[in-house]
C-alpha cells in the first residue's frame, strides 16, 4: 500500500487517498495497458471510477501514450 502524503496545495477534489480498492484497480489497469487489452470500467455512481482512471492516466508516460477522456452520466 503506498504511503499517503497530504499536499495542502491541492484542491480538495484533486486529493486521491490510496485505499485497497484504488490500488487494486490501478494495478489491474496497469496490467491491462501493458498487455494491450481493451478495458471497460463499470460500477455504481459515485464509486470513484473516474477518479481512479484519471489518476492512473495522469501517471502514464506521455511520450508513449495519448488518451482522450469521455464522461457519460446516467
Amino acid at each position: 500500500m503506498p504511503q499517503f502524503n497530504f499536499d495542502e496545495r491541492l484542491a480538495f477534489f484533486n486529493i486521491m487517498v490510496p485505499t485497497v480498492e484504488t490500488v487494486r484497480y490501478s494495478y489491474l489497469c496497469d496490467r491491462f495497458v501493458k498487455s494491450g487489452s481493451n478495458t471497460l470500467i463499470i460500477g455504481n455512481s459515485g464509486a470513484g471510477k473516474t477518479n481512479v482512471i484519471s489518476q492512473f492516466l495522469s501517471e502514464m508516460d506521455i511520450d508513449k501514450f495519448i488518451f482522450k477522456q469521455l464522461n457519460f452520466s446516467a
